[in-house]
């Protein structure tokens, strides 16, 4: 019965991910699409390339945001999961995390965050440039 508890465990927060990195294709995908339409389209007023720089780092902003919830969502999932190996004869997430700890592993969300950070600098580059330049 405890095993079987655990597996759910374990399909809801890999399911987690799976919508995680879902989300993640979502937002680099929105992103291209902003700056391709930014480096298509040279005819735009500085007020239009500023509204839609403003508009990239709301999502920037939406999609940190997201990125922190599920980084707190997975955390109480493998908190869970890591408590209900107390009771099973082998615990291998707790093994598998003792072995991470000991290498130089940086956590998944901290990395995550590069991106959305990287276009919002972008954006604001972007849009100083092009209002100093008009």
């Amino acid at each position: 019965m405890a095993l079987a508890q655990w597996q759910t465990c374990v399909e809801m927060a890999n399911a987690v991910s799976q919508r995680r990195d879902a989300t993640n294709n979502l937002f680099v995908t929105l992103h291209l699409a902003v700056v391709g339409v930014l480096m298509a389209v040279s005819s735009f007023s500085a007020f239009e390339v500023s509204v839609i720089c403003l508009l990239g780092m709301v999502f920037c902003v939406t999609w940190i945001c997201i990125i922190n919830n599920f980084r707190i969502l997975n955390s109480q999932k493998f908190q869970v999961i890591t408590e209900m190996e107390k009771k099973l004869p082998i615990q291998p997430m707790t093994i598998e995390w003792e072995g991470i700890k000991k290498t130089r592993y940086k956590l998944g969300s901290c990395l995550e965050l590069v991106l959305p950070v990287a276009f919002e600098f972008a954006y604001a580059v972007f849009m100083v440039e092009h209002l100093v330049s008009t």
